[in-house]
């Protein structure tokens, strides 16, 4: 399970900064820039849902109800904003860059807080 869980928060973290020097590219065009965030997004949130199932699938049926639960909302916390935003900005929403900052802020604070319980389940 701490291989997947550490899985999950490179994965999230490599994600929320690819995502976030998006915006750093200068001369992008709107629709390339709406493209890019999509394949990033979706990639890191099926990356992300494939390594949690993963791990629960290799535990079998030993895995307790409310980890997996916990790992699955955590998971999805962290990549789900970033899928959404790039839905408001496949749209024209104006807004949708808005959402994506608030989505890279929500998956560094999951990221490190899911580092310092990996942290502490090492030592233990």
């Amino acid at each position: 399970m701490v291989t997947c869980a550490s899985g999950v928060t490179l994965a999230a973290l490599v994600g929320a900064l690819v995502e976030a020097s998006l915006a750093l590219f200068p001369g992008q065009i709107g629709n390339a820039a709406v493209i890019q965030l999509g394949v990033i997004s979706c990639a890191t949130w099926l990356f992300c849902a494939a390594l949690t199932y993963s791990g629960f699938a290799s535990r079998g049926a030993g895995a307790r109800p409310h980890w997996i639960a916990v790992h699955v909302v955590a998971a999805q916390l962290a990549t789900a904003p970033a899928v959404a935003a790039f839905a408001h900005a496949a749209v024209g929403s104006p807004g949708a860059f808005t959402l994506l900052a608030d989505a890279i802020l929500v998956a560094l604070i999951l990221s490190v807080f899911n580092a310092w319980v990996l942290l502490v389940e090492i030592l233990r």
